[in-house]
């Protein structure tokens, strides 16, 4: 994947959270900060540490790493999010969960496409091995965007601002309480599920339900939406952490390559199209490009919850204090 590309893709993402940032506003000083995040995640995550999971294939995508390679990745991540996280305080806690997702999807955007790998080989067999292959890779890539967000809540809960409860919570709170983030994890999995499928068509073959593989700008552009809007809509309603959103990224990819790529589809499209034909968007969106990317969205679009509130509370005190 040229440079040039990784930079305006990575640059798309900074301007859309700056822009956000704008809609609900929020001061320059909270704008430079998402850029200087932004910029610490491509540069130490996206590039320091590519070698480290770079296929060894230039036209494969990037798998499961080394077991070695994984534990230094995961390590990386969370010294990263907690340097990150005082870098920029006091907004560590809203800006530096964003700095590791930012380097992931520096990395999905490196690597080669799913159709690249595919047309690697014309046997059924091995295609199917590719696709069974990227099974668990949605839970590894959402273990790395994990360690690059907890110990930044961790940190906030050690050195920021301590909040008392008073309220001692109920059996029954408990149990609503774990009701609503069900209902926010299963909500945001099929909202993400709907949107990526409407977004990131590509180019439909007449005749079928067969799309082509779509390029990576429109995969960053539509997951980024579907699960922005899903943490939207579970924030605004049933008030849901986006944790629930960014944890429904690795259900979502994990169903698109388990039910979209079985022996009858694959072989149909062998025979009858060439290796970039797929039979559903989510078959041909990388699960590093679904977590990543995803996460990102689902950050946007629960603080984008939180800043509208915050304004409606300004705005409803402002005609009291005239």
């Amino acid at each position: 994947m040229d440079m040039d590309i990784i930079l305006k893709i990575a640059g798309a993402l900074g301007l859309a959270l700056v822009l956000l940032s704008m809609v609900t506003g929020t001061s320059w000083l909270i704008r430079i900060r998402i850029v200087i995040a932004m910029f610490i995640g491509i540069v130490v995550i996206g590039i320091f540490t590519w070698p480290l999971v770079q296929p060894a294939d230039p036209f494969g995508f990037i798998g499961i790493p080394k077991l070695v390679n994984a534990l230094i990745i995961i390590a990386l991540a969370v010294v990263t999010a907690l340097v990150s996280f005082f870098i920029l305080w006091p907004n560590g806690k809203q800006i530096a969960v964003i700095v590791v997702p930012v380097g992931v999807c520096v990395w999905s955007i490196r690597c080669a496409s799913i159709a690249d790998t595919i047309r690697q080989t014309t046997d059924i067999d091995k295609r199917l091995g590719i696709y069974q292959s990227m099974l668990p890779q949605p839970f590894f890539w959402l273990l790395v965007i994990a360690a690059g967000i907890l110990p930044v809540y961790l940190a906030h809960c050690l050195v920021g601002p301590k909040v008392h409860i008073h309220e001692q919570e109920t059996l029954e709170k408990a149990k609503n309480k774990i009701a609503n983030n069900v209902t926010a994890l299963l909500g945001s999995a099929l909202i993400g599920f709907f949107l990526v499928s409407l977004l990131a068509q590509g180019l439909k073959i007449p005749g079928t339900k067969f799309i082509a593989q779509p390029a990576v700008a429109q995969i960053a552009f539509a997951v980024f939406v579907a699960f922005a809007v899903a943490a939207f809509i579970v924030k605004h309603f049933i008030n849901a952490h986006y944790f629930w959103p960014v944890a429904a990224t690795s259900f979502v990819a994990s169903f698109g390559l388990f039910f979209f790529t079985k022996r009858p589809v694959l072989e149909r499209i062998s025979i009858d199209f060439p290796a970039n034909i797929f039979s559903h968007p989510t078959a041909a969106i990388l699960p590093i490009q679904m977590v990543s990317f995803g996460t990102l969205g689902a950050i946007a679009g629960f603080w984008m919850v939180e800043l509208f509130h915050q304004w409606q509370e300004n705005e409803l005190k402002s005609p009291n204090d005239q």
